[in-house]
């Protein structure tokens, strides 16, 4: 399932999109606050859909890159939840602001972190301490910014990572490392986290699984990796919408590859790309009769063969998901 992606628009139900952030607010200790306005490890016991179950929809129609919204935020007690407000939401940028108060329009009294995502750094963080490096789901590197405090008032803290090319931020007004780290995790799509484990038991090619996979994310329609070969020599994975797809145009949207040897691929031209790093590739087109085939980039790289293929795809979509294999996977060789 492939998404139209609009440039801007204005959703009346989650609040008005502008096009500044909301400035970082702070909780003072002698001003009422909401019972969960701060996030504590004992508000810790419940998930709740903070984005009202249709968050997903309306970023993937808003922007360009894979949204990353938590699922388990602190401080969901049944009824008493915080609500999701949508401040920004172009195509390279959303931001999505947590309120105890949907009429809360950025009181201090109500308002408890903020939800961030961007194309090129920095992503605007909340806290204004030194860098902690932490280490996230998938093996994803990011950072832990401490709270600015200052007469007994404290701002958010945060987490910021990158993923896939794109910047991503979680921040809540007294939000422990642990605690955001979690919240985080939560938020981040590992699609490949099922699989990762069995392929580094099975197989000797090097691992280019790419983190940028454009229509992930989705809670609602979640992107599986089926696991099709893991051998010594070669491994094979299938992108599908169906955890027990077996390859049907329906169910079946692309496929990530490697081998110690040449891969078997279809006929066609073969039109060069430049790949992270300077790698030299090729990007084969799909071919489409009554259904379209898969479209793939494919490169050698330390002697193995790998190629990244999605329905139909783009070339550029696939160029940017190699690209997010080759440098994940030498940041983690790191």
């Amino acid at each position: 399932m492939k998404l139209i992606m609009a440039s801007l628009i204005w959703i009346a139900s989650v609040g008005t999109i502008v096009g500044v952030s909301s400035p970082l607010r702070e909780v003072d200790s002698d001003r009422p606050q909401q019972p969960g306005n701060i996030a504590t490890s004992s508000s810790q016991a419940e998930d709740c859909d903070v984005f009202g179950g249709m968050a997903d929809q309306l970023l993937a129609a808003m922007t360009h890159m894979p949204p990353r919204l938590p699922s388990f935020i602190p401080g969901c007690r049944g009824k008493d939840r915080p609500y999701g407000v949508l401040v920004v939401g172009v195509p390279l940028r959303y931001e999505i602001e947590l309120d105890w108060d949907k009429d809360c329009h950025g009181a201090e009294s109500c308002y408890y972190g903020t939800v961030q995502a961007g194309s090129a750094p920095p992503v605007s963080e909340l806290g204004a301490g030194a860098r902690v490096p932490v280490t996230l789901k998938g093996g994803i590197r990011g950072s832990f910014v401490p709270p600015d405090c200052e007469s007994g008032a404290c701002g958010s803290s945060s987490i910021v990572w990158m993923e896939g090319g794109y910047y991503y931020s979680v921040g809540l007004v007294g939000g422990t490392k642990e605690i955001l780290i979690d919240v985080a995790n939560s938020a981040i799509d590992d699609v490949f986290g099922d699989v990762r484990p069995l392929l580094l038991q099975k197989t000797r090619v090097p691992l280019r699984l790419p983190s940028y996979l454009p229509y992930s994310g989705f809670k609602e329609q979640p992107l599986y990796a089926v696991l099709e070969v893991a051998e010594p020599s070669r491994y094979e994975i299938q992108l599908a919408w169906d955890a027990n797809c077996l390859g049907g145009n329906a169910c079946h949207e692309g496929t990530v590859r490697g081998s110690a040897n040449p891969l078997v691929e279809k006929d066609g031209p073969r039109l060069p790309v430049t790949l992270e790093g300077g790698i030299k590739g090729y990007f084969i087109d799909a071919e489409c009769g009554a259904h379209c085939d898969d479209s793939s980039v494919s490169w050698k790289e330390g002697g193995f063969y790998y190629s990244i293929g999605g329905k139909a795809e783009r070339k550029s979509t696939l160029i940017r998901m190699a690209d997010s294999a080759i440098a994940d996977a030498h940041d983690h060789s790191h």
